[in-house]
C-alpha cells in the first residue's frame, strides 16, 4: 500500500477525476440554465435547486461515513487536488491513490443521486403536463 502507483495509473487517476468533475459541473449548468426557466412550475425549480445545492454537503457526509483511514490522513485532500505539477503528475502511493479512488467513485455515485432526484422532478412535472393537455381534450379544448 505504500509503494509508488506508475505514472500511467496516476494520470488515469488524474483523468477520470476530472472527467467526473467536468461532467458533474456540465450537468448542473445544464439543469440550472433549463431547470430554473420558467419551463417548469416554481415547486418543480425549488426541487431541483435543492437537489443540486445539497450535493456538496452530501458528498462530505458520504465522504466522512467512510471513515478515516490512515492514508486518508495523508492524502485527505488529494482527490480535490490530484494535478501534479508542469511536469506531470506528482508521485503517490497505493493506499493514498486507493483513497482517491474511492473520493472519486463517492462524487460521482452522489451525483448520479441528484440526477436521480431532478429526473424525477421533471418526470413528475411532464406527466402533470400530459395529464392538464388530456383534460383539455376530453372537454373540447384543441391546439
Amino acid at each position: 500500500q505504500s509503494q509508488a502507483i506508475s505514472s500511467a495509473h496516476m494520470h488515469k487517476l488524474t483523468s477520470m477525476r476530472r472527467d467526473v468533475i467536468l461532467t458533474v459541473r456540465e450537468v448542473v449548468s445544464v439543469v440550472s440554465k433549463y431547470g430554473g426557466s420558467a419551463a417548469l412550475p416554481e415547486p418543480a425549480r425549488k426541487a431541483m435547486k435543492s437537489f443540486i445545492l445539497k450535493l456538496p454537503k452530501k458528498v462530505g457526509e458520504a465522504m466522512k461515513m467512510s471513515g478515516p483511514s490512515p492514508e486518508m490522513h495523508a492524502g485527505m485532500s488529494l482527490a480535490g487536488s490530484i494535478s501534479g505539477s508542469r511536469h506531470g503528475p506528482s508521485t503517490i502511493s497505493a493506499g493514498t491513490a486507493v483513497v482517491a479512488a474511492q473520493r472519486i467513485l463517492t462524487l460521482a455515485t452522489e451525483s448520479m443521486d441528484m440526477m436521480r432526484g431532478v429526473t424525477g422532478v421533471v418526470r413528475e412535472s411532464l406527466e402533470r403536463a400530459d395529464a392538464w393537455v388530456e383534460r383539455l381534450k376530453t372537454i373540447g379544448v384543441q391546439r
